[in-house]
């Protein structure tokens, strides 16, 4: 995928519906990102934190959207219903020491249940009480506010994958069998792909640092004249580009907004401004 190329339509089946691409982007950017698989660690961080950062995203009208190759009902597990059918809670005096029998709920063994769910991570015990986990990503990132909110789609047949190639070059010959990489792809309201980045499965992204580039891409979107520099953050001084006149400069900032950086080459190439 190269910089600049349009995103093309597609439909696809996610956790929140089937929906085509281009209608579920509308006039929104999109962060349209894969994971390896369901149910593992560095993924669950990654879905995690990013529904935690999802108000950052809205403020910035953009719309996430995941990806991997696991089945439908997989990722509805992951992120929905997984967990045991006991109460949600069992305080101390549930215990079968407290009450002298070992508790039955729609004839079965509660303790059973109780001691496979430990075993499995579905339960945790806070203030000597017990809490059973329906949704695996919640329960690990317990500051997602409401539901898991924004859709991941099941590409089972690899072929949004090969498509929009979210596969390393060892997997690209076995496509039946592939695991997605954390590819991640910034897109535009006009379909184009902005930016790219890909990790491999062994490193999770930083959410912080996709939130920066956003608002450097936004930031140019309006102010074409200009570009961030190396560790950037919204309010930093911003470049000047070399194509932009002395001339230029003065119709677009006020009188002694920018500030010109003398380099040994004698070139003035370095001007940099805080009014943007």
């Amino acid at each position: 995928m190269r910089l600049e190329a349009i995103i093309p339509d597609f439909p696809a089946n996610t956790t929140h519906g089937p929906i085509n691409f281009y209608d579920f982007a509308g006039d929104s950017w999109v962060v349209l990102f894969s994971h390896p698989a369901d149910f593992t660690p560095v993924c669950t961080t990654e879905l995690g934190r990013m529904a935690v950062h999802l108000p950052e995203f809205e403020k910035r009208n953009v719309k996430l959207l995941a990806l991997s190759c696991d089945k439908l009902e997989t990722h509805t597990d992951w992120v929905n219903l997984l967990g045991s059918e006991l109460p949600h809670k069992i305080s101390a005096v549930d215990t079968p020491r407290a009450r002298g029998k070992t508790p039955v709920v729609g004839g079965v063994n509660m303790l059973h249940k109780m001691i496979v769910d430990v075993m499995l991570c579905r339960v945790r015990r806070i203030n000597n009480a017990f809490y059973f986990s329906n949704k695996d990503i919640k329960s690990y990132c317990q500051d997602i506010p409401g539901e898991f909110p924004y859709p991941i789609i099941s590409d089972e047949s690899r072929e949004l994958a090969v498509k929009l190639d979210m596969l390393n070059e060892a997997d690209r010959e076995n496509p039946d069998t592939a695991m997605t990489v954390r590819a991640l792809y910034v897109i535009s309201p006009d379909k184009r792909l902005r930016l790219s980045m890909v990790y491999p499965t062994s490193t999770g992204r930083n959410v912080d640092e996709l939130l920066r580039v956003i608002d450097s891409l936004q930031l140019h979107d309006r102010l074409k004249v200009i570009a961030t520099p190396a560790n950037w953050v919204p309010g930093d001084k911003v470049m000047i580009l070399p194509t932009v006149t002395d001339e230029q400069i003065q119709e677009l900032f006020p009188e002694g907004a920018v500030d010109s950086v003398s380099m040994p080459s004698g070139k003035c190439y370095v001007r940099t401004t805080t009014k943007y």
